[in-house]
């Protein structure tokens, strides 16, 4: 469930989904971020990665329908390739509440960085942002696309907010 893929300039194809380390539908969180790719068109695929621990968010949210009708929300992560570099956004709770984070890797996909916050509200404000999707300009503007709740005191109405890199992912604008 939530899977994503890219193809990169040389004809790599990548792919990303979340783990899951054990299962319950309605509650378990996501736990990682995993990842393969392929050089000859899919015909062969590399041993599946877990790259990144997470702290997802799957489940579903009350809290945002007045009504008490929930809204399932995961930690799908988003990937492409630019220059050479892999980039994955997703959603991670890591510092108290859902916020979009990013890891790249320059090797292909053996190591990854450190994740970086995308998202600018103050950290740790008890607000969410979710379901992020990533996208690289021929220039390398990396803009990520994410729903948003911090204009609401009630974390309950939602925007779409883009936050850009112009450093390859080392920080971000909203």
């Amino acid at each position: 469930e939530g899977a994503d893929i890219t193809v990169g300039p040389n004809g790599n194809i990548y792919v990303v989904w979340p783990i899951h380390d054990s299962w319950n539908y309605y509650s378990v969180y996501e736990d990682a971020i995993g990842f393969s790719m392929s050089t000859n068109g899919g015909n062969n695929w590399t041993v599946s990665q877990r790259v990144l621990n997470i702290q997802g968010i799957r489940g579903f949210w009350f809290h945002k329908n007045p009504e008490g009708i929930g809204i399932q929300v995961t930690s799908w992560p988003s990937i492409e390739v630019n220059n050479g570099i892999i980039y994955i956004v997703w959603t991670d709770r890591r510092y108290g509440d859902p916020d979009i984070l990013l890891s790249k890797s320059t090797d292909v996909g053996i190591t990854w960085s450190t994740p970086v916050r995308v998202n600018q509200d103050q950290l740790g404000n008890g607000i969410d942002q979710w379901l992020p999707n990533l996208s690289i300009n021929s220039d390398g503007v990396i803009s990520v696309i994410f729903y948003d709740s911090r204009n609401d005191q009630n974390n309950q109405l939602t925007e779409v907010y883009i936050a850009q890199s112009l450093d390859n992912g080392t920080t971000f604008k909203d």
